[in-house]
């Protein structure tokens, strides 16, 4: 059966500030893709891939902000359309952000959709970087930064590669 909301109630709650632990049991949230479907308000929208918050420990998923404002979006453009229903299956973002000539690997829906990561100025700056488990990496700054470079968590990209996503 499929589950029933209102509009108003995918909208971010008024005050509430997204957070990366589970509002259940505190553990740590992920970033995962999941095949989303609701009747939204009389419209009935399936997402393929949509960017949920998931935490492993309660299997509770949580939807990003960004997650949000699309499933509105889309509820928006079917109403326009006088449609009641809307079929989408969501591609990875491909954009890059050209801050350094060094290649690191990154995601940018990791950027859009971790919480805290994405704002209005510096496009990018924020995004977590990955480096592939096997080997080490040495990393020469261009001036007298002084931080570390800590494992922050271990995930897989969408081909099943192990990476570590590091933090500084």
């Amino acid at each position: 059966m499929v589950e029933t909301t209102t509009l108003k109630e995918v909208y971010p709650p008024s005050g509430h500030v997204q957070r990366l632990y589970c509002d259940v049991c505190e553990g740590h949230l992920d970033l995962a893709f999941a095949d989303y479907r609701n009747i939204v308000s009389g419209v009935d929208i399936s997402i393929k891939g949509l960017p949920v918050l998931r935490c492993e420990n309660c299997s509770k998923d949580y939807l990003p902000d960004h997650s949000r404002f699309a499933i509105i979006r889309h509820h928006e453009l079917a109403t326009l359309r006088g449609s009641n229903a809307v079929r989408v299956t969501r591609k990875p973002l491909e954009k890059t952000f050209p801050l350094t000539k060094v290649p690191f690997l990154y995601d940018a829906d990791d950027y859009y959709y971790i919480p805290g990561l994405s704002r209005e100025w510096d496009d990018g700056f924020l995004t977590p970087v990955f480096f592939n488990e096997k080997g080490s990496a040495q990393i020469r700054l261009g001036s007298r930064v002084q931080g570390v470079l800590r494992v922050h968590h271990i995930r897989h990209d969408r081909h099943g590669k192990c990476l570590h996503l590091l933090w500084h």
